[in-house]
């Protein structure tokens, strides 16, 4: 059985080599989507690909969001060119745990029935903190803190259908369509995906600003379906009250543990790190942020310019004055 992974990436040169090189050892082939990094992402793919691990890398920097776009195309190029038997789908920031499941994820791929489409994974959050060890780059060795239990949230691994140019991924990869209905994957609680978001209040401010501004540019309808809605109250208050978050005195600090966290360091398949350097976060947030605006900008000026109709509805909304005082 061939299984590709596929994923899209943003802004992830602190974790992505690691990332690679673990799903290396676990999967036949690695399909990413580059979605307009202003960091190391890309160098340190094309230095991975250099270095012979099967990978393939496309880039797309339409700024706006367009998941569901995306999660489908790389799972119709996974099918159709790489020939994959089954496809599954992850974010940089999480890494497959085959500790529960003694008999492999091939093997339980192939083992389920004929008419099953795929399998859901639960996805366990690790939690960076205070008791990290700053100096260690491996991300998934250097935060070792979780959850009790696995969130609510599901991943999806997905078998090879046909006809596969009616299959639709919806954003974020937790179910996908045939023909406009949803498929019934089966659930299995054995494998487990290990969860990284948390490694850094900076980086999850400049993700918290880029959703949500993605999705608000998207328009209402994906703004109506709740695209990345978890984003919402952290934007309002960054938006709104950012005093309260602690900018910039004590913004930047780890936390100490929660004493329900479980110290569970997953067994990273990966080498050792070739590429993977420090960074300043704060910056980076910086330029990701400025980046994304930017692009947002840039595609709005456009359609003004193509379009003379966008430019006078445009400057009619700037004819509407309000009397405030």
């Amino acid at each position: 059985m061939k299984l590709v992974a596929v994923s899209r990436v943003l802004n992830e040169d602190d974790i992505i080599e690691a990332f690679v090189r673990h799903h290396a050892r676990l999967v036949d082939h690695h399909v990413l989507l580059d979605n307009g990094s202003i960091d190391r992402t890309v160098e340190i793919l094309k230095k991975l690909a250099e270095a012979g691990l099967p990978l393939t890398v496309f880039a797309n920097r339409a700024p706006a969001f367009s998941e569901t776009v995306f999660n489908t195309f790389l799972y119709r190029y996974a099918v159709e060119e790489q020939r994959a038997d089954a496809v599954i789908f992850l974010d940089a920031d999480e890494f497959l745990d085959l500790r529960r499941i003694g008999i492999g994820l091939r093997r339980r791929l192939a083992d389920m029935p004929p008419d099953a489409p795929g399998l859901r994974l639960h996805l366990m959050d690790y939690h960076a903190s205070a008791v990290d060890n700053p100096r260690d780059l491996l991300v998934p060795r250097r935060v070792h803190l979780r959850e009790p239990v696995p969130n609510a949230a599901e991943k999806i691994v997905l078998r090879r259908l046909a006809p596969s140019w009616k299959v639709v991924v919806d954003a974020g990869n937790h179910k996908a369509l045939l023909d406009g209905k949803e498929l019934a994957c089966l659930p299995e609680s054995r494998v487990v995906l290990a969860h990284f978001a948390d490694r850094g209040r900076w980086r999850w401010l400049s993700r918290v600003l880029i959703g949500r501004l993605r999705v608000l540019a998207a328009g209402q309808q994906e703004v109506s379906q709740n695209r990345n809605v978890h984003y919402v109250p952290p934007y309002e208050l960054l938006r709104d009250s950012p005093e309260k978050l602690g900018l910039p005195d004590n913004f930047g600090g780890f936390p100490e543990p929660r004493e329900e966290w479980i110290d569970d360091r997953i067994p990273y398949a990966g080498g050792p790190l070739a590429f993977t350097e420090p960074c300043d976060e704060r910056l980076k947030a910086l330029r990701a942020v400025i980046a994304a605006v930017e692009g947002l900008a840039v595609q709005h000026a456009r359609l003004i310019d193509m379009n003379n109709a966008v430019r006078l509805q445009v400057d009619q909304w700037a004819m509407q004055f309000q009397r405030v005082i």
